[in-house]
C-alpha cells in the first residue's frame, strides 16, 4: 500500500490518493485532504490512472 499527495491544478490543495494490491486486483482510493467536496477532481484523477493502466 502507498499513498500520494496530488495537488489540485488551479489552486494546489492537497489530496490523498492511496493504491493498495490485494492479489490480482489494484484498488485505488482518492480523497480530499481538506473541505467535503471535491468537486470529482480525484473520480477523474482515478479515470485518468486506470486508463493509462489498462492502455498496455
Amino acid at each position: 500500500m502507498i499513498t500520494y499527495i496530488t495537488r489540485s491544478r488551479m489552486i494546489g490543495f492537497p489530496d490523498y490518493t492511496t493504491v493498495l494490491q490485494a492479489g490480482e486486483e489494484l484498488l485505488i482510493h482518492a480523497r480530499s485532504r481538506f473541505g467535503r467536496r471535491d468537486f470529482g477532481v480525484n473520480a477523474v484523477r482515478v479515470e485518468r490512472w486506470i486508463d493509462a493502466l489498462t492502455a498496455y
